[in-house]
């Protein structure tokens, strides 16, 4: 018997949040990985993300894979993937910014948990976490949730991405960021671009969380003019980005490219939603993140 997909889709996940629980335990003086702490970041998120997505895959068919988006992007979209790591780039700052006036002390920055040695922490901690990341979520969470509607699935992935980061604090930047990298996605309709993005995303913010760290710290009666030109340059993206994004679709249309993800409206819609949001695994999913992330505080 087939499993309805939002049932299937937020058990993985709840595969993967144990996982990921669990690595967050391992003794790794005991085991002696840290003579080595990249090389072992980098198995840990291998298998915590890959394999479980792998598996998950191999389960749902090859009907399912097909559906995933793994293709290059038309070069001609280098500008909007720009514009969406732009987008996240400004919009992160703003709302980081927002954590540090609020939480002046408790506000952890990428750059923090960052090593000295630039290749391997690029590696480790940028670009292998965002690939995984963006085949998890961007690919297979979507491609379920397409089954209840594409905004639902754009914001319920988006959502549960920010829950796996476990953190109340930055949720809005998780969330702000998975919505934007979805859209990018259906933009593009490659899983590539936003895997790019993301990881040129989590690059910037080595150095862009210290420096709004610093410059909060230091910028006295200037806070309020960095704010403003912030919200004034994201604005502004923004725009760019939803304009060059039509400028897409309309390519689309004129060139007759299927749209396999476009469905006429089934009667009871709505009702898909409501069931998809009280799945039992998603519920239980939405708990574990709430009671493990106060565990952290």
């Amino acid at each position: 018997m087939r499993i309805k997909s939002t049932f299937a889709a937020p058990l993985l996940l709840l595969a993967v949040l144990a996982l990921q629980t669990l690595a967050d335990r391992i003794p790794y003086e005991r085991l002696g990985w840290n003579t080595d702490p990249y090389l072992s970041v980098a198995i840990l998120e291998l298998a915590v993300y890959a394999l479980p997505a792998l598996f998950y895959c191999r389960f749902r068919g090859a009907d399912f894979t097909r559906r995933l988006r793994l293709r290059l992007f038309v070069p001609t979209h280098f500008y909007l993937l720009f514009l969406a790591l732009a987008a996240m780039i400004v919009g992160s700052a703003l709302i980081n910014i927002g954590i540090l006036a609020a939480f002046p002390d408790g506000a952890q920055t990428a750059a923090q948990t960052a090593g000295e040695d630039l290749f391997p922490t690029v590696l480790a901690f940028c670009i292998l976490p965002a690939v995984l990341e963006e085949f998890l979520f961007r690919s297979v969470i979507v491609a379920e949730y397409e089954s209840v509607g594409v905004p639902f699935a754009v914001c319920v992935s988006a959502v549960q991405f920010a829950m796996m980061h476990l953190s109340f604090r930055r949720f809005p930047a998780y969330l702000y960021c998975g919505i934007l990298l979805a859209l990018l996605l259906y933009a593009t309709r490659s899983v590539l671009a936003p895997m790019i993005a993301h990881s040129l995303n989590n690059v910037a913010a080595l150095w862009i969380d210290r420096i709004i760290g610093r410059s909060s710290a230091a910028a006295g009666g200037r806070g309020a003019l960095l704010v403003f030109l912030l919200v004034l340059v994201l604005f502004v993206v923004l725009i760019l980005f939803f304009n060059e994004a039509q400028r897409i679709y309309k390519g689309y249309g004129e060139e007759a490219v299927p749209a396999p993800y476009v469905r006429r409206r089934k009667p009871g819609e709505s009702a898909g939603i409501l069931q998809a949001l009280a799945a039992p695994p998603f519920i239980v999913y939405a708990a574990a993140f709430a009671v493990l992330t106060l565990l952290k505080l």
